[in-house]
C-alpha cells in the first residue's frame, strides 16, 4: 500500500490519515438519451480549460493510474490538473449499456501534518473531535515520527483536501484560483462536511470568476454538482437553474 505523506505544518501537533482517498462516489450516475456505451463517463469532460496546481499538488500523482497522472512541468512549475471526480463500482454492481466505465483509483493513504490550532479555529468538526471527549483528543504513535493526536477521513478527494487545507493554514500562494467544475465540487463537499465556509469564501468568489456559470437545461450529473457547489458555495443564478431544471426533469413527484 502507498503511503503518502503531506506536511502543511512541519511542528503540527496533529495527523490526518485519509484513508482510500480518491474513491468517494460524490455524484449519481444520472442516465441520459444518447449516452454512447463506448465512451468514459461523459462528465470526465473539463467544463473549463483546465487548471493549473501549484507542483506541490503533484505528489498524489502517485495515486492515480498512470495514464491519469501525466502531465508535464510547465515553465511556472505546475502542473495540469486532470480530473480525479470518478466514480468506484462495487463490484457486485450489474453493468447495463447505459453504465459508464468507471477506473478504480489506486490504493494509498495519505498522511498530512497539520495544526491542531488553525484547524478548532477554521472547523466546529475539527474543534468538537480535537477538544472533545474522542479518541482524536488523546496523542498517538504517529508516522511523522511523534505522537501526534490522530483524525481519521475517508474517501475525499486527496488534492481537494489538501486545498482546503493548505486554505485553512494560511499556505495561500499555491492555491489555484482557477477550477473546473469537479474539482469544485470536491472542494464544496469537503468544505460542507468540515463546516469550514468562512475560511474558504474568498477563494469561492474567485474560483465563480473563472469558470463558467452555465450550462445545459437538462437533468444531468452537470446540474446536480452546480446544484451542489452553489448551494455550498452561495451563489443564486446557477442555484436557482440547477433546482429548476432538477424540478422539471427529474422522475416522481417534485
Amino acid at each position: 500500500m502507498k503511503y503518502i505523506s503531506y506536511i502543511i505544518d512541519p511542528d503540527g501537533d496533529v495527523e490526518l490519515l485519509l484513508e482510500r482517498p480518491n474513491c468517494q462516489q460524490l455524484i449519481p450516475y444520472v442516465l441520459t438519451i444518447g449516452y454512447d456505451e463506448e465512451c468514459e463517463d461523459p462528465m470526465n469532460e473539463p467544463t473549463v480549460a483546465l487548471p493549473t496546481l501549484a507542483a506541490r499538488y503533484h505528489v498524489f500523482d502517485d495515486l492515480l493510474p498512470p495514464a491519469e497522472a501525466e502531465g508535464d512541468l510547465n515553465p511556472l512549475g505546475t502542473i495540469i490538473y486532470r480530473s480525479r471526480f470518478i466514480a468506484v463500482a462495487e463490484e457486485s454492481a450489474i453493468e447495463t449499456p447505459n453504465t459508464p466505465k468507471v477506473r478504480t483509483p489506486l490504493e494509498g493513504e495519505v498522511r498530512m501534518r497539520v495544526s491542531s490550532r488553525h484547524l478548532t479555529m477554521a472547523s466546529h468538526y475539527f474543534r468538537s473531535a480535537i477538544q472533545g471527549p474522542w479518541r482524536e483528543a488523546s496523542s498517538t504513535s504517529s508516522f511523522f515520527g511523534k505522537p501526534l493526536r490522530q483524525v481519521t477521513a475517508v474517501g475525499w478527494d486527496a488534492v481537494a483536501l489538501a486545498i482546503v487545507l493548505d486554505i485553512i493554514h494560511g499556505r495561500h500562494g499555491g492555491v489555484p484560483r482557477v477550477v473546473d467544475l469537479k474539482l469544485m465540487t470536491c472542494l464544496a463537499t469537503i468544505v460542507d462536511f468540515y463546516g469550514c465556509h468562512e475560511v474558504v469564501k474568498i477563494f469561492s468568489e474567485a474560483w465563480y470568476k473563472n469558470i463558467c456559470t452555465e450550462f445545459e437545461d437538462e437533468y444531468s450529473r452537470q446540474t446536480l454538482m452546480w446544484l451542489s457547489v452553489s448551494w455550498v458555495f452561495p451563489n443564486q443564478k446557477p442555484f436557482d437553474r440547477a433546482t429548476q431544471t432538477i424540478l422539471k426533469y427529474m422522475d416522481g413527484r417534485s
